[in-house]
Formats: structure tokens, C-alpha cells, sequence
């Protein structure tokens, strides 16, 4: 038996020792399989600023509630889809008003830091329902697709529950009809995960 043989031999036998110590690689990879997907459901508010350059006086605020649900299905992972209801925009200089809801659907990935700390990071496309109202003119609706991001921490308050504070921005909403805007916002949610 030439020293190569002996020395793996040496290898697999502290290896084994090792994995019979501490249960097996095997049991240890199915709990790591078992743990994902997990399903969330979460809430959020908001405060948005709508930004649109032809327009010159300040620019028309309004909250944002959030309902949303995904799968996480990896450590960093995750697909969300929500549906956000914004308030009323009032254009006070000009005199219209602006009603959006939006149906959005993101990719989410996280980076851990440490004391349960995560900063995340998301990109997905929004789908807008819009209706402008203008006294003496008549009403415009519009629909269609933006770009979505957002980049925010997360903290673990517990182990099924996340706490969020982010940025999003939701851009150019609205079509050459109604004129367009973008969304920018300061988001804050709680997420619950369904864990067995």
C-alpha cells in the first residue's frame, strides 16, 4: 500500500468519524432542502413624491398601502407580487387629480449582515391603472407596464417575521394622454412567513 492510498484512507476515515459525530451529510442536506420554499405575506405603507418635469410647482404627495405575498426559495431569494393602492395626487397649481393603483411583481435579494440585519435589493415591473381628473375637462384613464425598484434593510424581529424600511421608484407612470410621472417613495413593511 503506497502512501497516497494510506493518507486517503487516513482522509475518509476522519471524514466519516466526522459526519457519524454530527449525523449524517445527507441528513444535514435534506434540513437544508426542507427549510425552502417558504410562502410570506406582507403589508406595507408608504409616503410618495410624484416627480413630473413639466410641471413647476411643488410636487403632489400622497400615501401608499401595500398588500403583498411571495416565496422565498433560497437564503437570499425571493419573487413578491403586490398590489398597491396610492392615494390622491393633487396637482394644486393646475387643478388636477390623479388616482393610481398598481399591481407589481419584483425580484428580491438580500445580502445578511450581522444582529439579523439584511440589505435588500429588488427590480420587477409595475402594472398602473390611472385616472386624471381636471375641472371643465374630461376624465383620462390610462394603463400600462413600468420599471420598479427598490433597495431597502430588513430586520428579523422574529424568526417568521421581517421589518422593512426602503426606497422605491416606479418610473414614468402614465402615457403621452395624461402626461407621465414618477413614483419615488419611503416604504415600511412587515413581512410573516408561514415556517413548519
Amino acid at each position: 500500500m503506497n502512501i497516497k492510498t494510506k493518507s486517503s484512507i487516513k482522509v475518509f476515515s476522519a471524514l466519516s468519524l466526522y459526519l457519524l459525530s454530527h449525523g449524517s451529510l445527507a441528513e444535514e442536506m435534506s434540513k437544508l432542502t426542507l427549510q425552502y420554499p417558504n410562502y410570506f405575506f406582507g403589508i406595507n405603507g408608504g409616503y410618495q413624491v410624484a416627480d413630473d418635469g413639466a410641471y413647476n410647482s411643488s410636487d403632489p404627495k400622497s400615501g401608499i398601502f401595500e398588500m403583498s405575498g411571495g416565496i422565498q426559495f433560497r437564503p437570499q431569494w425571493s419573487v413578491q407580487l403586490g398590489y398597491q393602492f396610492h392615494g390622491e395626487l393633487d396637482a394644486k397649481a393646475t387643478g388636477v387629480k390623479v388616482n393610481t393603483n398598481i399591481a407589481k411583481a419584483a425580484l428580491r435579494y438580500g445580502w445578511d449582515l450581522e444582529n439579523d440585519f439584511t440589505v435588500y435589493g429588488q427590480m420587477g415591473v409595475a402594472y398602473w391603472d390611472m385616472e386624471k381628473k381636471q375641472v371643465g375637462r374630461p376624465d383620462l384613464n390610462a394603463n400600462g407596464f413600468s420599471f420598479l425598484t427598490e433597495v431597502g434593510l430588513q430586520y428579523k424581529l422574529e424568526p417568521n417575521i421581517n421589518l422593512s424600511v426602503g426606497y422605491q421608484f416606479i418610473d414614468d407612470i402614465g402615457d403621452n394622454k395624461t402626461d407621465k410621472y414618477d413614483s419615488h417613495a419611503l416604504m415600511v413593511g412587515m413581512d410573516y412567513f408561514y415556517v413548519d
